[in-house]
């Protein structure tokens, strides 16, 4: 199963888990490398296996992504995507749709 958004990884970080996860464009809008996240090569099981190990055997580091995932997708509301989907149109709606970045604001 291909997912963009990938729901299940902001799951598993709301419920506190240090995440291992593949380091696909669309993951650093929410998990940034070692902080939320430590994300691996996708199709690199050696790399996640490293990285899954680095995890089990640093409690300080497990402990810090998990609770930095947490507090991270906390930020996901419903009200705060509103606001940044607003805040697009308004952007594409001023420039007619054309302009910097108007194909890479969402």
């Amino acid at each position: 199963m291909h997912e963009e958004w990938n729901l299940r990884t902001c799951e598993a970080m709301a419920c506190g888990a240090a995440l291992v996860a593949s380091a696909i464009p669309v993951r650093s809008g929410y998990a940034t490398d070692s902080v939320q996240a430590l994300p691996v090569e996708p199709g690199a099981p050696a790399a996640f296996d490293a990285a899954l190990v680095r995890l089990l055997l640093d409690r300080a580091l497990r402990l810090r992504v998990a609770r930095a995932g947490r507090e991270r997708v906390a930020t996901l509301t419903w009200p705060s995507s509103a606001r940044l989907f607003d805040a697009v149109l308004r952007r594409r709606a001023a420039t007619g749709g054309r302009g910097a970045g108007a194909d890479t604001d969402v």
